[in-house]
């Protein structure tokens, strides 16, 4: 239990850890307009002994997040003529089999059918994804405007962050994608789209994800794996499971929709 500037000022630190690892306390309490009193007790009421051990955390996420895709990388070179080139796909293959089998049992279910619901029902629905998870939101936001208009998948036409984000309003659906190392600008359109009053459904990997911290409903993946990124067979299974619940949710709705888009294809003679 905390004050409101004081919780608000916890939330401006988990959303840019480097600033808090990077200045003194002094320094800090300026930038988040609190006093640096303040910063101590909310060290202490989070366990911890004072500052210092709290911004230590902070410190330790610096290299962690710059040298994430290093160290993923690591395993494989202390691999390199250990193993063969079918030992590795196969061991690939069982972690992706594992982790979707992790991510089916894991989502509550609940959950999962009110965010179908939330997918079908909402007016608007805005897409994030940045970096890798771009991926995802481009398979998202693809597949949703499929069955249902009025999609949008932020910052994929170059435009940038800000103007996607300008124009979600009170009860939007946004839709974010990420996994640590959260990119900071997934997590500020999280931050955003909470201030404007939209309703938000992360697909993330952990419960204290900060994007989970800032949704309505957040669905959790497991991503581990010999990949030296985060592993997407779990994600992509829950983008797949989402839109087929979606789907049925919509009924008729979906399948006039995917019909017009079969004639448009037809028409121009695209490819699916």
């Amino acid at each position: 239990s905390m004050g409101k500037r004081s919780f608000r000022a916890l939330c401006r630190m988990t959303d840019e850890p480097q600033v808090v690892a990077l200045n003194n306390i002094i320094s800090l309490a300026g930038i988040l307009d609190v006093s640096p009193a303040t910063l101590t007790r909310i060290a202490k009421v989070l366990g911890f002994k004072g500052f210092p051990q709290f911004q230590a955390l902070f410190k330790r996420h610096l290299p962690e997040a710059q040298h994430f895709y290093s160290e993923q990388a690591d395993r494989l070179v202390q691999l390199n003529g250990k193993q063969d080139a079918g030992d590795i796909l196969n061991t690939l293959a069982e972690q992706a089999t594992a982790n979707i089998g992790a991510t089916a049992t894991g989502i509550n279910n609940d959950d999962l059918r009110a965010a179908a619901r939330l997918l079908a029902t909402a007016v608007r629905i805005h897409v994030v994804g940045y970096r890798q998870s771009a991926a995802l939101a481009s398979i998202m936001s693809y597949g949703l405007g499929m069955i249902r208009g009025q999609v949008q998948w932020i910052g994929s036409h170059g435009h940038g962050f800000s103007v996607g984000l300008s124009q979600v309003a009170r009860n939007d659906l946004v839709v974010l994608f990420g996994s640590a190392p959260y990119s900071r600008e997934t997590v500020m359109a999280a931050r955003l789209a909470r201030q404007q009053n939209a309703r938000l459904l992360a697909v993330t990997d952990s419960a204290l994800s900060p994007l989970a911290e800032w949704s309505d409903i957040a669905l959790t993946a497991t991503t581990g794996s010999l990949f030296y990124s985060n592993s997407f067979s779990g994600m992509v299974l829950v983008v797949e499971g989402l839109l087929t619940l979606a789907a049925s949710e919509l009924g008729g709705k979906a399948l006039k929709n995917l019909q017009q888009r079969e004639a448009f294809i037809a028409a121009l003679n695209d490819e699916y």
